[in-house]
């Protein structure tokens, strides 16, 4: 799911990123660095990522492995907060004034090339794979993924209901958002969700469990709670259904880079 994100954000500016030799940067602790580090590193261009977000040690050494520039600074939002003056995105925005010829934020909090990535690839290749869907559920971090399928899927269905997983308020679930940092910023539209389902982390790790030995889906903790709010709806409604129905979740990470946070 990141690797289209990162692809998109950067794809449209590459000629023109090489020709200035402007460095990438972005707010991002995980899947979306990964991603751009690569994706820059094969185009010879440099990245750096400025987050408060790295709250796992595993996932910071997968960054240092490949060379990422990475600088911490001290908020504990997992949301993007412009309220906080240590905000990653107010600092980014602040070094691209001061060094326009030197930095590039890709954005992907705020680009609607982070949504264009799911809207015309994943979305389009579901409705080939399954033609009207019914229900889609989708964790919530930037929003990016969930809002681009859903206005795909939208489109050849209108009454599509698309639900948004977040962590339960106390709760940590690598890869989305809690549900009281669900702020209004960037990508998020609330009025494009059917409703919100909250999922605790010991939950999302038993259904991450069950799917990989049940069916060889190797989903890591943000898959597991897709797949916990997907089954928790539906059992509620499946006595109510006379026709067949379908419903698509997200396995979006795997388990193996979270055996830490697992443990």
């Amino acid at each position: 799911i990141k690797d289209r994100v990162g692809h998109y954000l950067i794809k449209d500016n590459i000629k023109d990123l090489k020709e200035k030799d402007k460095t990438v940067i972005e707010s991002s602790s995980g899947n979306t660095a990964k991603a751009l580090k690569t994706l820059t590193e094969i185009n010879g261009l440099d990245f750096k990522t400025l987050t408060n977000r790295i709250k796992l040690d595993h996932v910071k050494d997968s960054l240092l492995v490949l060379g990422t520039d990475i600088e911490e600074l001290p908020g504990k939002s997992e949301c993007p907060d412009p309220t906080n003056p240590d905000d990653p995105l107010t600092e980014i925005e602040k070094l691209v004034n001061q060094k326009p010829d030197e930095y590039f934020h890709s954005g992907q909090y705020t680009s609607e090339n982070n949504t264009r990535a799911h809207y015309e690839t994943t979305g389009k290749e579901i409705i080939k794979d399954l033609g009207e869907v019914d229900y889609l559920f989708g964790g919530l971090g930037t929003s990016g993924s969930t809002k681009g399928v859903a206005q795909s899927l939208k489109e050849e269905n209108p009454d599509t209901e698309v639900y948004g997983i977040t962590a339960d308020p106390s709760d940590f679930i690598p890869g989305i958002r809690n549900s009281n940092e669900m702020w209004e910023v960037g990508l998020f539209e609330r009025e494009i969700y059917t409703d919100f389902i909250e999922v605790d982390s010991n939950k999302a790790l038993d259904r991450m469990v069950e799917l990989i030995t049940s069916s060889g889906v190797m989903g890591g903790p943000t898959t597991g709670a897709n797949f916990h709010a997907l089954l928790q709806r539906l059992q509620k409604i499946d006595p109510e259904l006379d026709e067949t129905k379908k419903a698509v979740f997200f396995a979006c990470d795997r388990y193996e880079p979270y055996t830490d946070y697992i443990k």
